[in-house]
């Protein structure tokens, strides 16, 4: 899954090191924070923070209720605002389904991002585009989605991205058989995670 970009706050320190239980408190206290002072700009950002740690862990349902919740809050935000929520419902509805709804989610943040021009978004929109249709066996429709993501993710400087899309199209590569391409595809992951700052997720 693509990571949230650094938040100035405890919560993105824990969740940069591993440590999701503590980002989970963190960007709680955060949410809490921001709704009771009235500020809707930090809470959006904050649940969406709290809804990607809870994915992390598996708390899929609790994550969907917590983007839910910020897409509530959103609607006194700019339409741009809408578009790393809608991204991480589609991530999330990969893994509980039904694949019709994270589709739809992720399409509709994949078209927002274009219509703002907004690559970085675009290159984590069309990444769980590729997993939702690795995950569905289409694999050629996965490798484009791959290939698509990891070159905005490079342009972006986003090269954790940019790897694990590399590393995704090697596992689907594998499973067309393409076992040379797919060793490619590694190789080029590799260059990738070689230019990223250190971090727990570049680690992984």
């Amino acid at each position: 899954n693509a990571r949230p970009a650094p938040y100035p706050d405890p919560g993105s320190k824990a969740f940069q090191r591993g440590a999701r239980e503590d980002a989970v408190t963190n960007w709680t206290a955060a949410a809490r924070s921001a709704e009771a002072t009235g500020r809707p700009a930090e809470l959006v950002t904050a649940l969406e923070y709290l809804a990607r740690a809870h994915i992390a862990l598996g708390r899929y349902d609790v994550a969907i209720q917590a983007l839910r919740t910020a897409l509530n809050a959103a609607a006194a935000l700019p339409e741009s605002a809408l578009i790393p929520l809608l991204a991480a419902l589609g991530n999330a509805h990969i893994a509980v389904g039904p694949p019709e709804a994270a589709r739809a989610f992720l399409q509709r943040s994949l078209d927002l991002a274009r219509r703002y021009k907004d690559g970085a978004r675009m290159a984590t929109a069309l990444h769980d585009i590729g997993n939702l249709h690795a995950a569905q066996h289409e694999y050629a429709e996965a490798l484009a989605a791959y290939g698509e993501s990891a070159a905005l993710a490079r342009s972006a400087g986003l090269h954790v991205l940019a790897a694990r899309a590399q590393g995704n199209a090697a596992n689907a590569l594998r499973q067309q058989g393409r076992p040379r391409e797919a060793e490619a595809a590694l190789q080029a992951a590799w260059v990738e995670v070689r230019q990223a700052p250190a971090s727990h997720e570049a680690a992984l």
